[in-house]
């Protein structure tokens, strides 16, 4: 089963949410863009695969803070 990401980073003194190359944002923190990240994947995420939301952890690293199916 293909997977569908939205990933949360940050550039450009802002937090962004990609899904797929769409980007949205700017957020003011990174919770902000990870609520409307979930938000988004809950409710407009592709059906029939499965979505996963990331995060960058305090240490750099991506980390997984949501998946549904």
């Amino acid at each position: 089963m293909r997977t569908n990401w939205f990933i949360i980073y940050e550039a450009q003194r802002g937090w962004w949410i990609d899904n797929e190359g769409t980007e949205f944002g700017p957020f003011e923190t990174r919770e902000l863009a990870g609520a409307e990240a979930l938000s988004i994947a809950r409710s407009f995420g592709d059906k029939s695969r499965r979505s996963q939301v990331f995060w960058p952890a305090d240490d750099g690293r991506q980390r997984m803070i949501w998946e549904g199916v």
